[in-house]
């Protein structure tokens, strides 16, 4: 693997996991076991 590449998946990893653990992944979910429409804030 070349270094750029692995700077890239690095750099992957760090958004994925910030959008993770967004207020708005936990509501989207949320809403899903409820089977209602999600309350989308952006953050």
């Amino acid at each position: 693997m070349y270094e750029s590449e692995a700077n890239l998946i690095s750099m992957t990893n760090k958004a994925f996991g910030a959008i993770l653990a967004s207020e708005d992944t936990k509501e989207g979910l949320t809403a899903f076991i409820e089977k209602r429409p999600p309350n989308w804030k952006g953050r």
